[in-house]
């Protein structure tokens, strides 16, 4: 096998297929000369087994958000996916695509990729420094929330969407970029970027829920009216195009119809069912802030405990 060969087997272990492939003409598309090949990540999930991009050995994750976004989610019963213009980290994909020499720009990925950030309850909860950690740079120094959550369905009847712990650092992907570096005529998928990070965020414990809406399939009423895929711009956000999609979550929906989505060979394929499960409030809140949070959210919420953070003893 030549070195080229090794490096396709390399890059097969990451998820990535050969999609489009162009020939120069006919005589050499008989000759299987290509003239450029693209190598596309797959929108099945149940194709990422056995890559970093399949996460199923956890089904306990953490969401830190402030107590307005806990309000919204109550009131409409969706949780929202946003696009990567809206990350805090300002090196967000650029720093994976830099350091692995990806050739595209950023700026496509970052506007149709769409991402819901967690953590690993077991690495957080149990760890009262990086909880505290976290507290103080997503939690608003403990006056916001935790949002615990699990998923209900199964990870392998995804399209277009991906769980996935996110690696920080580019040591177990030197492969792709010395396919990047060393191939001219081929080209990479560029969406792995958004679950690889800089190594300094590694306390975070990140995993990512993400939804491709680069060539989504789309669904239209009886009208030719679009209903799926529905993304929303972001008007009171201050960075420019920043728009989020909606999941509904199964608390609050019981129809396997809301959850329902096709690939591009019309098979039903299903979106992420996520369910609350826990509410943790900050180590600003009172017992009887908790209380009176309790009572807004109402009887949405009854098989679900709303507990303050343990953490709440050290203040």
């Amino acid at each position: 096998m030549n070195p080229e060969e090794n490096l396709y087997d390399e890059i097969k272990k990451f998820g990535y297929q050969i999609g489009a492939t162009y020939y120069k003409d006919k005589e050499e598309l008989d000759k299987q000369n290509f003239s450029s090949r693209y190598w596309q990540h797959p929108g099945e999930n149940h194709k990422l087994k056995g890559t970093p991009f399949f996460h199923s050995n956890e089904n306990d994750f953490i969401h830190f958000t402030s107590l307005d976004s806990l309000y919204y989610i109550i009131n409409t019963g969706f949780i929202r996916l946003y696009n990567f213009h809206n990350m805090d980290d300002k090196l967000e994909m650029e720093y994976a695509l830099a350091e692995l020499s990806f050739k595209q720009s950023s700026e496509k990925a970052k506007e149709e990729l769409y991402c819901f950030s967690m953590c690993s309850s077991e690495k957080i909860l149990l760890d009262e420094t990086k909880e505290h950690l976290l507290w103080k740079l997503h939690g608003r120094d403990g006056r916001g929330a935790i949002i615990r959550v699990c998923i209900e369905n199964n990870l392998d009847k995804w399209y277009l969407y991906h769980l996935s712990k996110v690696s920080y650092g580019i040591e177990r992907f030197l492969a792709i970029k010395k396919f990047n570096t060393d191939i001219d005529i081929e080209m990479l998928d560029n969406k792995i970027c958004c679950f690889i990070k800089h190594p300094i965020y590694e306390f975070e414990n990140e995993i990512r829920l993400v939804f491709d809406n680069t060539n989504p399939v789309t669904v239209t009423d009886i009208d030719k009216g679009k209903i799926y895929p529905i993304t929303y711009p972001d008007k009171l956000h201050k960075k420019e195009n920043t728009f989020y999609f909606q999941i509904p979550l199964i608390n609050f929906n019981n129809s396997n119809e809301a959850y329902l989505a096709p690939n591009m060979q019309g098979e039903a394929f299903e979106i992420p069912k996520i369910k609350i499960t826990e509410i943790i409030l900050g180590y600003r809140y009172s017992e009887e802030d908790r209380i009176n949070i309790q009572s807004k959210i109402g009887d949405k919420f009854n098989d679900v405990k709303i507990k303050i953070t343990d953490l709440k003893r050290y203040y």
